[in-house]
């Protein structure tokens, strides 16, 4: 019984290390980990803000006919302030023949780790502007 206990405590603390070691192995090392969020980290985050925590969706009487912090332009959207380059971010949404198709956008400051979320469509035809929503990283 007492050989029987060894090996399992070996086994089990064997499987621990590996473990840890999958984990650095699939998220990447330290650097990594405490860096700068990636594209998609970005793009998971602010969609499951928007959507799941501050369901914006049904805050849209809240909302504005525009923003003034995004400036649209010829390549994109940029930050009024700064001129800083903002993310665009697509959410999942409504096929493009769909009638009264909804589409959902955010743009991203990074600078800022605030997003602007836009919804446009609908049965409404609603255009309309919320944020900032300020996002936190708890790495």
């Amino acid at each position: 019984m007492k050989r029987i206990s060894i090996l399992a405590l070996v086994a089990l603390s064997s499987c621990m290390n590996w473990k840890d070691n999958h984990e650095m192995d699939s998220f990447g090392g330290k650097e990594e980990l405490e860096g700068p969020p990636t594209p998609n980290e970005i793009r998971a985050r602010v969609i499951n803000d928007a959507v799941n925590w501050r369901k914006l969706r049904e805050h849209l009487e809240e909302g504005k006919a525009d923003c003034p912090a995004v400036k649209m332009g010829a390549e994109g959207a940029e930050c009024a302030a700064d001129g800083e380059e903002l993310e665009f971010i697509a959410f999942p949404g409504d096929p493009p023949d769909k009638p009264n198709r909804v589409e959902e956008t955010a743009y991203y400051c990074s600078k800022e780790s605030v997003y602007y979320y836009r919804y446009v469509g609908g049965r409404d035809r609603r255009d309309v502007w919320l944020g900032p929503c300020k996002v936190t990283w708890n790495r």
